[in-house]
């Protein structure tokens, strides 16, 4: 398993327990850091750190391409794929878009329902679609 996957899938879990625990992401990745002694990817690292000061805007883009389903009737383990892939998209310019929305499609067919494939790639799609991922760069 790539480097980048491994990272991106422990980020995930991170998310994930926030949603149950109803921590900050901030909160829940300090609490790791001094209970386990974390030597982690850096990656890792970068998204959760990342993600957790710029969640709203990440929110925000997500909810703007996402008519059907508001964030909050979204799975939480959809919603935590798809608040990686966009802070990556919105934050992460160096990381090849592709590489993004294939990676958030393989982590919903490992861990989520049939349909979170699927649903996964037409948010991302139109979130590729949205002015600062076309010009990432600039970004």
């Amino acid at each position: 398993m790539p480097a980048r996957h491994k990272a991106r899938k422990r980020a995930l879990d991170l998310l994930y327990e926030t949603e149950i625990k109803g921590l900050p992401l901030s909160e829940i990745w300090q609490q790791r850091v001094d209970a386990e002694n974390l030597s982690t990817h850096e990656y890792t690292e970068a998204i959760v750190l990342g993600l957790s000061l710029n969640q709203d805007v990440v929110d925000s883009k997500i909810s703007s391409v996402s008519t059907d389903w508001r964030l909050d009737r979204m799975s939480p383990v959809d919603r935590s794929i798809l608040r990686i892939a966009v802070y990556e998209i919105l934050f992460r310019p160096e990381v090849d878009l592709a590489v993004v929305i294939n990676e958030s499609i393989l982590l919903a067919q490992e861990i989520s329902g049939d349909d979170s494939p699927a649903f996964i790639n037409g948010v991302l799609g139109a979130i590729s679609r949205l002015p600062e991922a076309v010009n990432r760069s600039a970004v």
